[in-house]
């Protein structure tokens, strides 16, 4: 509709079709956004609900492992052993119950028993060594064996299973007698049997809960209904309890704070949509500077939605996480990719929001390191496993020499990250030849000079602009910096962090192609402990 054929029409005519036209854009809006805000907050509780699954999942899990490997380490005894072939029960009321005592482990009961599930000794918390055959029925302990009998004798294997005994449910470790040395085979297969049992109260539960970060996390022997579960299995195979959590909604939760921000808008459209359409009946020339004027909120209003779909796109990074467990599901080679996508989007804003939190709090002196014991060689040694693969993919070579290096007084996570930012740097700018990194030391009383030195075969860096690379947001060639990816605010990270931990990182002179950086810190050597 152009402003001749405004002109023409009657003040009537052109109001009713300026309001109509006025309603059914902001109808169009309105419902655009509120469906756009609905699907949004919906995918992102499903995405925060499968990443919690698989976090809970993971918990339990290596619940699992730590009581199979405490079974193992435990009964790997060759004297309790030669007592239960005795059947000397007296010896194991004074050893093993005191053993039990001093673990560290959070174990509840041990039972000793023979293969067909008659108990030798039995152990529970704060009980002592009493002599108690009767802790768990003898059908369970029978049930458990038969699980373990399925498992090799020479795998040193542990069956782990879960049982409701009393209202309580248990997680038990079953594993064979074993001595201290030499393989298990050498022993009759049918041997007496160790287990290790957990009880799984509010006690054991409230770490799970700490660690994967859910609320209402509890543990109920009814098929529960309508709530997120992992089932935790019996020694047949059904499930005898569920792990429980409220659903977590964090989409909804953002769809709120952002809904004042929404509403807003949409009246600042309404309030301009009722502007205009009142100007427009006051005649021609009002109509004209009215469009004018429509034309120029227009655009600001244009601009004021694109910046604020920009901050309703920023809950979106949550999903990474997701699309990591995602990217594990068996799927097809497009899905994949779709995946692969979303995960790099993501973790690439979730980088730069971190990196300019990281730079906040460095400038505002907030940022407050550890001081405790830590193995530099371990912590670069790490960071070059995790990156060989990235080497790998790009064809080149990552090479890794070290000195021995004494343990330190430091920020452990600290330095790995500076370690990881220069190291990364590299892999990424090098297309071709290679990267070799190279740690060693010098000592001055008690303290140890640590110097990482990362060596690339890259496209190296100009004489002057080698102390502006430490700024905040700078990058040398903007295009390259673009096609590699990165934000300019990871050396400007690590070298705050160096100054932090007492340190520096400088490029060093070379001759030939490439870069070379070197970080050197000072740190208090860590006492070690007197051998006993």
């Amino acid at each position: 509709m152009n402003l001749t054929r405004l002109t023409s029409m009657s003040n009537a005519d052109l109001s009713k079709r300026i309001a109509l036209s006025l309603v059914v854009s902001f109808l169009l809006l309105t419902t655009t956004v509120g469906i756009t805000m609905v699907l949004m907050a919906s995918s992102e509780n499903h995405q925060v609900a499968e990443k919690t699954r698989a976090l809970v999942r993971t918990a339990i899990e290596g619940y699992e492992a730590s009581l199979s490997q405490f079974s193992v380490d435990y009964f790997n005894w060759t004297a309790v052993l030669e007592a239960t072939e005795r059947r000397d029960v007296e010896w194991l009321y004074e050893n093993v119950g005191v053993a039990a005592d001093l673990t560290d482990y959070d174990q509840d009961a041990i039972v000793i028993s023979t293969p067909e599930g008659e108990a030798l000794y039995g152990w529970t918390t704060g009980g002592g060594s009493v002599p108690r055959t009767d802790i768990f029925p003898a059908a369970v302990l029978s049930d458990l064996f038969k699980r373990l009998d399925a498992i090799d004798p020479n795998s040193k294997g542990v069956a782990i299973a879960y049982a409701e005994i009393d209202q309580s449910v248990w997680m038990f470790g079953a594993t064979r007698m074993a001595p201290n040395e030499g393989p298990i085979g050498m022993l009759d297969t049918a041997m007496n049997r160790g287990v290790i049992a957990y009880r799984m109260d509010d006690d054991a539960i409230a770490p799970i809960a700490e660690m994967v970060l859910v609320e209402g996390l509890s543990l109920t022997t009814t098929p529960p209904r309508d709530v997120e579960m992992y089932p935790l299995f019996g020694s047949d195979g059904d499930p005898v309890a569920w792990m429980t959590w409220d659903r977590p909604a964090p989409g909804s939760d953002s769809l709120l704070r952002v809904l004042p921000a929404i509403i807003a808008v949409l009246g600042l459209v309404a309030a301009i949509n009722y502007v205009a359409g009142r100007t427009v009946a006051g005649g021609a020339r009002r109509i004209e500077k009215a469009l004018v004027a429509a034309r120029a909120a227009d655009v600001a209003k244009g601009e004021f939605l694109t910046n604020m779909s920009h901050e309703l796109r920023t809950p979106i990074s949550g999903i990474a996480g997701v699309a990591e467990v995602l990217s594990l599901e068996d799927l097809t080679p497009d899905q994949q990719e779709m995946v692969q996508i979303i995960a790099a989007s993501a973790h690439a804003q979730m980088a730069l929001v971190e990196g300019l939190m990281n730079i906040s709090r460095l400038e505002a002196d907030r940022e407050e390191l550890a001081h405790a014991p830590f193995d530099p060689e371990r912590e670069v040694r790490t960071v070059v496993g995790l990156l060989r693969p990235t080497a790998a993919e790009k064809e080149i070579t990552l090479s890794y020499s070290a000195e021995n290096v004494p343990m330190l007084m430091g920020d452990a996570g600290a330095f790995r990250q500076i370690v990881t930012n220069l190291i990364g740097n590299a892999v990424k700018f090098t297309d071709t030849g290679g990267v070799d990194v190279s740690l060693g030391f010098t000592i001055t009383g008690d303290a140890a000079a640590v110097i990482v030195t990362i060596a690339d075969t890259g496209p190296g860096i100009p004489k002057d602009q080698r102390s502006r690379i430490f700024e905040r947001f700078a990058q040398i060639d903007g295009s390259s910096t673009r096609a590699k990816g990165g934000s300019g605010l990871g050396l400007a990270i690590s070298q705050g962090l160096a100054a932090l931990m007492g340190g520096t990182i400088r490029v060093v002179e070379r001759p030939g192609p490439g870069s070379t950086f070197e970080l050197r810190m000072t740190c208090d050597r860590a006492e070690m402990p007197m051998a006993a």
